[in-house]
């Protein structure tokens, strides 16, 4: 894990004030128009929530210099991991610190230390890609996958399995929605969308009839969700940071960069 090279900071579940940062280079693969106003996100939190404590105390302080990360969104160019995918975009390390689950724009894979091993789909109908926006760790080491292609899975026991939105390759044009997860010590869940949580009533029943934990759906709009310096934080494609109650799973306070073109 320490070396690990890439061009990310920790996303919002281990940066404390810096939440998110996507860095865009010359020969990557190309990313949605969303990503680019994510990387000047980045730049003014550091200013904004970096400097500002004195007088926004509701804001998180940063974490310490040295922090054990669980959970990490980013964008690196390179991991010394052999992936078919070189671009990673969210990286999550197991409660048991053994392993490491790797989400990409073209799927997922499980990390043991010695060899990446990709998921089996329940049939060869069922394979596509997946565009993995977030990851997070349930019960039993299964493995809840948020896409930006608006479907939802869970891997267990070396297959993955849609559980609302999936998109073979047959279909054609697929749905674009963002989902984000951040699980509490106490292990509920906090489920956000960039189509707004709370009305995707369809897709939260299919999720909790399958999984044990409970769901707190945010009611904000955000592609990004994770907890720094104890305070869920949540953010949005257009630039709004939101201190999110966990009590409700409402925003307590917002902050609006404004960065829509």
């Amino acid at each position: 894990m320490k070396e690990m090279r890439h061009h990310a900071l920790l996303g919002a579940a281990v940066c404390g004030r810096v939440l998110v940062y996507r860095q865009l280079s010359r020969g990557w693969l190309p990313r949605p128009a969303f990503l680019q106003r994510l990387f000047a996100v980045s730049a003014v939190l550091m200013l904004c929530l970096g400097s500002g404590s004195a007088q926004d105390p509701s804001f998180p302080e940063p974490l310490p210099a040295v922090v054990e990360p669980a959970n990490i969104t980013g964008n690196w160019q390179f991991i010394p991991i052999p992936l078919p995918e070189r671009n990673v975009t969210h990286i999550l390390v197991s409660d048991k610190k053994d392993r490491l689950w790797i989400g990409t724009p073209g799927g997922v894979a499980l990390y043991d230390g010695v060899e990446a091993t990709a998921p089996r789909f329940l049939s060869s109908e069922l394979e596509q890609p997946i565009y993995v926006n977030s990851l997070v760790e349930l019960a039993d080491e299964t493995v809840l996958v948020g896409t930006i292609n608006d479907s939802l899975w869970l891997w267990k026991n070396g297959v993955i399995e849609a559980v609302f939105g999936a998109c073979p390759r047959s279909v054609g044009t697929c749905s674009r929605a963002e989902w984000a997860f951040a699980k509490s010590d106490d292990n509920r869940l906090f489920v956000a969308s960039s189509s707004f949580a709370p009305r995707r009533t369809e897709e939260l029943n299919a999720l909790a009839a399958r999984i044990s934990e409970k769901i707190t759906p945010v009611e904000v709009s955000a592609s990004y969700l994770g907890f720094a310096g104890g305070k869920l934080v949540s953010v949005s494609n257009s630039g709004t940071v939101s201190l999110i109650d966990t009590a409700t799973g409402k925003p307590e306070r917002e902050l609006d960069l404004d960065l829509e073109p």
